[in-house]
C-alpha cells in the first residue's frame, strides 16, 4: 500500500521559491520586450561597477577629476557651466 495523497499542491520549499516571487513581483506587469532590456542595462551597471571599482583612482577621486577636465576641452559651454554653476557651490 501507498502512502495516501493530499488534495492540496505540494509547496516547494527553498530560494528558488523567493526569487520566482521575487521576480514575479517586479517583471509581472511589464511588458515582455523590456525584460531584456532591463537585464542588459543592469548587466553594464554591475560590469562598470567592478571596473571602476577596482581601480584606486576611483576612490582618491582622481578619476572624475581627469573626466571632468577632459569634458572641459571636449564641450565649450562646459567650462562656463563649472565657472558659474558648480564652483560657487
Amino acid at each position: 500500500m501507498s502512502a495516501p495523497q493530499s488534495d492540496r499542491p505540494t509547496q516547494r520549499l527553498g530560494i528558488l521559491t523567493g526569487i520566482e516571487r521575487l521576480l514575479d513581483r517586479h517583471y509581472g506587469n511589464l511588458p515582455a520586450f523590456l525584460i531584456p532590456l532591463q537585464l542588459f542595462l543592469g548587466a553594464g551597471w554591475l560590469r562598470a561597477a567592478i571596473s571602476n571599482g577596482s581601480q584606486s583612482d576611483w576612490w582618491s577621486g582622481g578619476y572624475l577629476e581627469n573626466f571632468l577636465i577632459d569634458q572641459t576641452s571636449t564641450i565649450p559651454w562646459y567650462r562656463a557651466f563649472l565657472d558659474f554653476a558648480v564652483e560657487p557651490l
